[in-house]
């Protein structure tokens, strides 16, 4: 059974005895019971699979109680999440991050469009060249993390792995100092991106350690803000491929003669942030689950390996495209967004003209859930296999329309490297017992331990 820590959180036995107090722990510990059970539903979601199997076979759209949606087949998840006017996001996105509105969270869609122009402005020049140093640092950096470990035989692709790499990527690419050493920063960021998957229960030690874990990262964007808007001065310059996102920001703003009123430091603060937060998250989770994955088909992760050493001979392009595949394909059964909510602010229908059309009503929640989508049998032909040659284009992973995950480019090439980094490593399998189950605190990945042949030394 995969691992949850309750930690501090529960409430304590030292609480008040008045009924107030009673009453308060009471609903504390209800609270976690919801919380916890939903963090492991979403982290195991082989529940959903089953549920939305039932609903596709018996009622496609499914209106519940009046004011919750749920759709199970590809084309109607396709479809809310690209009615970008219809199902909105604001309502549903916007409690969870009391740093401020990103675009993610936006339902304006002039404005929507205008910021994410204005971001993809300082990327698409460089993009290319970002992708090949990002891909190349990262590999590095994998080769020296994992070189630590080869004598030992056993690798934790959490602690060992992911939180470097994603700690160090945030730092040069993002612009975001590490905060204290990686790990202290993996912690923060992991608060960060759990509480937008899964806020805790509010009065709890949880929820205020990942509000004061907001403002670290906040605070610390800020004034590295600040900082280069002093150094560069009011001298214009152009930016290149060596800034970071957030350097690139500041001189843009800095060049513009006449730059919107919205872009300001502040701006650039929310949207760093932003991109950091759920990046960063995006990124551990995604490597673990889809690794845990492999490891479970031994057929996909023979395949796999066989195309990294390809790889690591000087493989072309075509190569790290059919590792992308499988690397798609093993986090299919374990997606790190299972399911994607939306608010629909006016009633509309979903599928209209089709037998299986549904009124969505006014204030309904929707629940458009990748998971269902990526198990429909109209587009996944036996969905239940493990198919390394499913068009990728088939995949939900980082969304579809105009929400489709900004930071999809970096977050792909980094997810992708660490997992060819690990295939290299000789007779890779997991460990006997719980040791080889993915441990979570909440909803962030915390632990998965991997065991290979050593090189020398001792056999952990």
């Amino acid at each position: 059974m995969h691992g949850f820590s309750l930690g501090n959180n529960w409430p304590s036995r030292t609480a008040p005895t008045s009924r107030r107090g009673l009453l308060y722990r009471l609903s504390l510990a209800v609270g976690f019971v919801i919380y916890y059970s939903t963090c492991y539903i979403l982290s195991n979601p082989y529940l959903l699979r089953a549920m939305f199997a039932v609903i596709r076979c018996v009622r496609a759209i499914a209106v519940i109680i009046g004011k919750l949606v749920v759709v199970s087949k590809s084309s109607d998840v396709r479809e809310i999440l690209h009615r970008f006017g219809d199902f909105s996001l604001a309502d549903v996105l916007g409690p969870k991050m009391p740093w401020g509105p990103i675009i993610l969270s936006l339902d304006w869609r002039e404005q929507h469009d205008r910021e994410r122009a204005l971001l993809q402005s300082v990327v698409s020049p460089f993009e290319t060249a970002d992708i090949d140093m990002v891909r190349a640092k990262v590999a590095v950096k994998c080769r020296d993390l994992i070189a630590q470990k080869r004598t030992c035989g056993e690798i934790d692709v959490v602690t060992d792995l992911s939180n470097c790499v994603v700690a160090d990527l945030i730092e040069y690419y993002f612009g975001v100092p590490v905060i204290d050493d990686y790990q202290e920063m993996a912690r923060i960021l992991g608060d960060v991106a759990g509480y937008i998957l899964v806020p805790p229960p509010v009065t709890s030690k949880r929820s205020e350690r990942a509000h004061m874990s907001m403002a670290r990262l906040t605070q610390t964007v800020l004034n590295r803000v600040e900082e280069q808007d002093k150094a560069l001065g009011a001298v214009p310059s152009a930016p290149t491929p060596a800034d970071d996102l957030l350097i690139r920001l500041v001189k843009r703003r800095r060049r513009d003669d006449e730059p919107p009123g919205w872009f300001n430091d502040d701006w650039i603060r929310r949207c760093i942030t932003g991109l950091a937060a759920t990046g960063g998250g995006t990124i551990v989770r995604a490597t673990t689950q889809a690794m845990d994955r492999l490891i479970a088909h031994p057929a996909g992760l023979q395949e796999a390996r066989e195309l990294a050493v390809r790889l690591d001979a000087g493989g072309d392009e075509a190569i790290r495209v059919r590792l992308r595949q499988i690397t798609y394909e093993a986090l299919r059964f374990r997606p790190m967004l299972p399911l994607l909510l939306r608010y629909c602010p006016r009633e509309t229908v979903i599928a209209n003209g089709t037998p299986r059309a549904r009124m969505a009503p006014a204030g309904a929640m929707l629940i458009a859930p990748p998971i269902g989508a990526m198990f429909d049998p109209e587009v996944f032909e036996h969905p239940a296999r493990f198919k390394s040659n499913r068009p990728l284009t088939n995949y939900l992973h980082f969304g579809c329309g105009l929400r489709t995950c900004f930071g999809k480019y970096v977050a792909d090439v980094v997810i992708v490297e660490i997992i060819r980094s690990l295939l290299l490593l000789p007779n890779l399998r997991r460990p006997f017992g719980g040791k080889g189950l993915v441990r979570y605190d909440g909803p962030v990945a915390t632990s998965f331990r991997l065991k290979f042949d050593p090189e020398n030394g001792c056999e952990s």
